[in-house]
Parts: C-alpha cells; structure tokens; sequence
C-alpha cells in the first residue's frame, strides 16, 4: 500500500508566522542600526573632544591664548552639546527598541507554538501510520499462514485421491476406445474392414 507524505493543514500558517518574526527581526534591526549609528557619532564625538584637550596645554603657551581660549571653549561647548543631543537620542529611541525586542520574543513565540502543533500532528500521523503497516503486515501474515494450510490441505487431497493415469495412458485408451467403437459400428451396419 502506498502511503501519502504527511503534510499539516498548519503548514501555511506556519510560513505567515515566520514572515512575520523575520519582519519583525528586521525592524529590530533597522532600530539597532539607527542605535549604533547614534553610538559611532558619539564616540567619533569623544575621540574629538579628548583629542582637542590634548591640544589645549600647547596652544595655552601661545601669546594669542586668550582668543583661542574662547574659540575653543566655544568649540568643547558645541561638541558637549552634539553629545548630549545624540546620548539624549540613544535614550529615545530605547524604548523602541525594548518593543521591537518584544514583539520578536512574541513573534518567535508563536512560530515555536505553531512548529510545535505541527510536530505533536506529525508524530499522531506516523502513530497511525505505524499501526496502519502493522495492520497490513498481520494480515498478510493471516493470508500466508491461510495459503500455507490450503497448501497442505490440497496435498493431504492429493493423497487420499487415487492416482490420475498417466496422460500417454489415457490418450492411448481413448484412441483404442474410439477404434472398439468405430469397429462395432461398422459391424453393426454389416461393413468389413
């Protein structure tokens, strides 16, 4: 017997809950990149600012230092300010990522839910496949164990029968028969042979 493949009615909605938990991997994504964006102009932001403080002991030692001072306190305030602007967006944008994150966990939940479904059908599926093929394997044991004894039986026949004459013997007794009787027949009719 030939047996179809297994195949779930869960099957599509399976694939829609996977689009939707790559979907939502993606717009995770989309909100860590912006994050990390964020995060290299802050440390771009640093890297600027420590190295603008490393400068400032030399050029303290210049006679213009004064107007330099101010030009570069502008200049840290300006750059304290670009940082306080992306930390500030960094924060903003937490909560969004805590709800992408949320909505992955709850996207992947329901895959798992729907992935497990499948399986607990799968595995009834061979259950009864299983008991199916043993069923079939019994009764065509049933059926050798059935043709084994009418085997038997029909020999048991064949000795109890009296034994057939051979073919030769009977195709010869059957050609003198018909010749006994073509003989009488003529006689009867008065014709010689």
């Amino acid at each position: 017997m030939k047996y179809k493949r297994f195949q779930s009615s869960l099957e599509p909605l399976l694939r829609l809950r996977t689009i939707e938990e790559e979907l939502a991997m993606q717009e995770l994504g989309e909100v860590l990149s912006k994050i990390n964006a964020e995060k290299e102009k802050l440390r771009i932001l640093e890297e600027q600012y420590q190295q603008e403080l490393e400068k400032l002991p030399k050029m303290i030692k210049m006679p213009e230092a004064i107007q330099f001072y101010r030009t570069f306190e502008a200049f840290l305030n300006r750059i304290e300010n670009q940082k306080k602007s992306v930390e500030k967006l960094i924060a903003e944008l937490q909560p969004e990522l805590e709800e992408k994150r949320k909505k992955l966990v709850e996207k992947t939940k329901n895959r798992k839910i729907v992935e497990t479904l499948i399986q607990n059908q799968k595995n009834e599926y061979e259950k009864q496949l299983k008991k199916s093929e043993q069923k079939e394997l019994f009764e065509l044991n049933q059926n050798n164990i059935y043709s084994m004894k009418q085997k038997e039986d029909d020999k048991d026949i064949k000795k109890t029968l009296p034994k057939r004459p051979d073919k030769k013997e009977t195709t010869r007794d059957l050609q003198t028969r018909r010749r006994e009787a073509l003989q009488k027949f003529y006689q009867q009719r008065g014709i010689s042979l």
